[in-house]
């Protein structure tokens, strides 16, 4: 059998086109092809020397043109301009270090960040005051119920293309105007810009998507991004997202691929069953063809044994009928001559009297 590339019907091997629709059964069937998207997300730009001057023309765009949280709903769709990215006041540093991390090649492997890393992040730095305790505290405690929001709306709330870092300074305002002039740019890893929101209420109203996003969230939002150590983790969580995102389009374009591949097995299945289903019809059809004749067949068979029996009665009949008329012939023989002899002997007897 040979299955149309067009339409998934079985031909017969014998045939050039498809008796369905036409196609030719020799074309090659297209396999289903990732599609790749013309634009990369939010997530995967680079943060250029440009976009971290900040200007007042840029900050006057920037606080006009960007969508409110409202708008969005909460998450920023792939393709989207005007993101952008938490700045603190020593953002330098931080740069200097991504821009050398992206010099690196991009095939090395890094150990994912484990849950319990996230709650850890705020620990690394030696907190001596009993303000600092406290504050540092707090900032634990804002994580851990994140975290908690997270897992209870996971089920509800569909997975975002891109995950939404609330900022940490005023200054990030004016990074989105020269972010998109600037473009988009695909580095293996980048540091990930996201939307500020305008105004606090609308910051307010963002809800974490998982626990390494709202680990982020907790951290833009305090005052602790001054911290060297504080600034590596949230770089790292912001690392971790974009690896994320691509191991998410790798899911994507594999789960194209087999699917593509189960499809055509799963035509191949169909036209197998259609013919078990074509073999089994026709093995009916041919089972009742073959009653009908064998009780047809059986009833002939009845009235020949019926006919025969009836004229071998009437040849019976016959024999018997001449058997009685050849023994009374010879009776009849029998008395014939019995009367000849008797009349032999009388005549005998006169002569003899005539003679005397």
């Amino acid at each position: 059998m040979r299955t149309c590339p067009k339409c998934g019907r079985a031909n017969d091997v014998t045939r050039k086109f498809c008796v369905r629709c036409g196609a030719s059964l020799f074309a090659p069937a297209e396999t289903a092809k990732p599609k790749v998207p013309s634009h990369v997300p939010e997530s995967g730009r680079v943060v250029t020397g440009a976009s971290l001057q900040p200007s007042k023309q840029a900050e006057e765009g920037a606080a006009g043109e960007l969508p409110t949280t409202a708008e969005t709903g909460g998450f920023v769709q792939p393709g989207e301009q005007g993101e952008r990215m938490p700045r603190a006041a020593g953002i330098e540093g931080l740069v200097a270090e991504s821009r050398a991390k992206d010099e690196a090649p991009a095939s090395v492997e890094e150990k994912p960040l484990a849950p319990a890393s996230v709650g850890a992040t705020a620990a690394g730095p030696e907190v001596k005051s009993e303000e600092g305790r406290e504050a540092l505290r707090m900032v634990l405690e804002k994580v851990r119920e994140a975290e908690a929001r997270a897992k209870k709306e996971k089920g509800a709330q569909p997975e975002p293309s891109a995950v939404v870092l609330a900022p940490s300074s005023p200054e990030a305002k004016a990074e989105s105007a020269s972010s998109r002039e600037a473009g988009f740019e695909t580095p293996a890893a980048s540091l990930v810009e996201e939307r500020l929101p305008s105004r606090p209420e609308e910051r307010a109203a963002e809800r974490p998507v998982s626990s390494v996003a709202a680990s982020a969230v907790s951290a833009a939002e305090s005052e602790y991004l001054k911290d060297e150590k504080t600034r590596k983790f949230e770089f790292d969580i912001r690392r971790f997202v974009v690896e994320r995102q691509q191991l998410e389009q790798d899911l994507d374009k594999t789960r194209v691929r087999f699917d593509a591949e189960v499809e055509r097995y799963r035509a191949v299945a169909d036209a197998k069953r259609a013919r078990l289903d074509s073999a089994e019809r026709e093995a009916h059809s041919a089972k009742k063809e073959w009653d009908d004749a064998d009780k047809e067949y059986k009833n002939a068979e009845g009235i020949r044994k019926k006919e025969l029996s009836v004229a071998e009665k009437r040849i019976d009949e016959k024999d018997k009928q001449i058997k009685k008329a050849e023994e009374a012939k010879k009776k009849r023989i029998e008395e014939i001559e019995k009367e000849k002899q008797k009349r032999a002997e009388e005549i005998e007897k006169e002569k003899q009297k005539l003679s005397k």
